[in-house]
């Protein structure tokens, strides 16, 4: 699907000043993940996985075209995302019904903040840039657990974290170099402010909307 899209819109790019479209850290293969990934990096492995894989192939394409570009990112959190699979909503979501909240397993990460990837969109737009793929990320990484402890204490869990598996897996994070050096100066949202923010979204939700109630309360929560 991810590039039957891409090459339907790809087709047509004479007909088009710029593509902008979301690529994947996953493109660099979740098996040789290395801290602080630049796009350099992209290439010196071949995702194993089906979406890797179509993210791999579309940047592929995208660094040989004109005017196409693949805006990489990595951990994106906020209003609307899926809190059924992702880890800080899907936590939130927990201390709403009154569970514990929970890691797979540790791991660093770079946590973009949904408004800050909004904020960045209109320099693009009025911008051509320089290169056909950017780290869109914070360049900033922080543990799951580390962001475990803020979600406790920020939503009041009196619960102590848990952890299914002892470790740590393999890091998820980048360096921004790349786009700092044409946006300039850019402040990113502290994780710990839009953690704030999203925890009085998903309590007003919780409160406020009976349909959102109902199906929190009756989802699976593993």
């Amino acid at each position: 699907m991810n590039l039957r899209m891409y090459w339907n819109l790809a087709r047509c790019a004479d007909l088009y000043d710029k593509m902008y479209y979301f690529g994947s850290g996953a493109e660099y293969d979740v098996q040789h993940y290395i801290p602080n990934m630049t796009e350099d990096y992209f290439g010196s492995y071949i995702p194993q996985d089906a979406y890797g894989f179509s993210k791999y192939v579309m940047s592929q394409d995208t660094r040989k075209s004109e005017n196409i570009y693949n805006l990489r990112l990595f951990g994106v959190y906020g209003k609307y995302e899926e809190w059924n699979r992702r880890f800080i909503s899907n936590n939130m979501c927990r201390v709403l019904r009154g569970l514990d909240i929970s890691i797979n397993q540790d791991m660093q990460f770079d946590y973009l903040y949904v408004d800050d990837l909004c904020r960045l969109m209109p320099w693009f737009i009025e911008h051509t840039p320089k290169h056909h793929d950017y780290n869109v990320c914070t360049g900033v990484p922080i543990r799951l657990s580390e962001i475990a402890a803020m979600l406790r204490e920020q939503c009041g869990s009196p619960f102590p974290v848990k952890v299914k598996c002892e470790g740590e897996k393999l890091p998820y994070t980048a360096d921004n170099s790349r786009l700092l050096a044409e946006l300039g100066p850019w402040e990113f949202t502290d994780i710990s402010l839009g953690i704030a923010e999203l925890w009085v979204y998903y309590r007003r939700e919780y409160r406020m909307k009976s349909e959102f109630h109902h199906l929190l309360c009756n989802f699976p929560f593993n």
